[in-house]
């Protein structure tokens, strides 16, 4: 089956990003990294990874495959890799990778964030939705991400733990002294 053929005889999972390079440079601040992971004793199920001190996860499919949307800083981003998989009582438990001790990093070549806003949530497959109003009335949400001011939206998070990020970027027109609204 597609499980047995994802397993690898080490007791580490072997990560394999195919998105990206380690060191690359990029100029969206929002990516989408994209790859495999064939799994060890326990079949790999969730893969979380770390931006700084935010946390992005995803399922990972049967056959190993994960594609996992992540906001960027600007400049040099480490990125760190956890992954888990159900022991044989149905325990969540974190399953050892090959990229434990790898520093993993791409350099995102933007703006930096005048304002920027995160919503993360701690139940897994959970909607929760992120609305900004700027001063002028003007407002971003999953149906309408960027206001007329350049404030963004970065994707609408439906599964997973989120997170959802609104940024306003120094090149975007800010509105300094007024109010903006986040709910």
């Amino acid at each position: 089956s597609n499980a047995n053929a994802n397993f690898q005889s080490s007791a580490n999972a072997t990560i394999n990003v195919t998105s990206h390079t380690s060191g690359e440079t990029v100029s969206d601040r929002n990516i989408t990294l994209s790859g495999n992971i064939g799994s060890s004793q326990v079949l790999v199920t969730k893969l979380t990874i770390f931006v700084g001190s935010v946390s992005y996860s995803a399922s990972v499919g049967l056959d190993g495959s994960f594609n996992l949307p992540l906001s960027l800083n600007t400049g040099v981003n480490h990125l760190q890799f956890k992954t888990e998989g159900n022991d044989a009582s149905g325990q969540l438990i974190e399953v050892p990778n090959n990229m434990a001790t790898t520093d993993f990093t791409l350099i995102a070549n933007v703006p930096t964030a005048e304002i920027l806003m995160t919503l993360t949530w701690d139940t897994n497959d959970t909607d929760l939705d992120t609305y900004v109003i700027d001063p002028t009335g003007d407002y971003s949400a999953y149906y309408h991400l960027v206001t007329a001011d350049g404030g963004t939206l970065d994707h609408d998070g439906t599964t997973g733990f989120g997170p959802e990020h609104w940024t306003l970027l120094t090149s975007n027109t800010i509105r300094y002294d007024s109010p903006y609204t986040f709910r």
